[in-house]
């Protein structure tokens, strides 16, 4: 976990929602590094990674799993985006937070948000997985680089 943000950030409840999560989907041994930065750096890594010059809410990046006890892939979270995101739904930017630390546990678990329906399916598993640590959900959950919270 590295917090760039200089925030206060819910470091072990982002933890056990990632464990939870790869345990819940049997995911293979390794690591997954959780980076929480500002819209300036994940700005540079979307113009870099991805040939987009704007901020965006999460970036995922897997590893090329070829020994046992690789990294699964890091997670960089922007936390002006969840604190945005968050205000535009009303809710907590800790549960934002954990929210899209969710969302880019699926993306490494293989989970794509390219269409609409990929997108549903993705707010389900992460609603899913929200009930399963008894925390709030919502059906109508979607980032603000997706259209969402407008």
């Amino acid at each position: 976990m590295y917090n760039e943000s200089h925030k206060r950030i819910p470091t072990l409840a982002i933890k056990q929602a990632m464990h939870s999560l790869l345990d819940y989907h049997n995911a293979p041994d390794g690591d997954v590094s959780v980076a929480i930065v500002g819209n300036e750096k994940i700005r540079e890594l979307n113009r870099t990674y991805r040939e987009l010059d704007e901020p965006t809410d999460v970036l995922t990046f897997t590893e090329k799993r070829e020994f046992l006890h690789e990294p699964l892939g890091e997670i960089v979270i922007s936390y002006d985006m969840a604190r945005q995101q968050a205000a535009a739904r009303g809710a907590a930017t800790d549960h934002e937070l954990i929210c899209l630390t969710i969302h880019g546990g699926l993306h490494l678990l293989g989970f794509d948000d390219s269409t609409d329906n990929e997108r549903d399916e993705m707010i389900r598993s992460m609603n899913d997985h929200l009930r399963r640590l008894e925390m709030e959900t919502d059906e109508n959950w979607s980032s603000l680089p997706h259209g969402g919270c407008a």
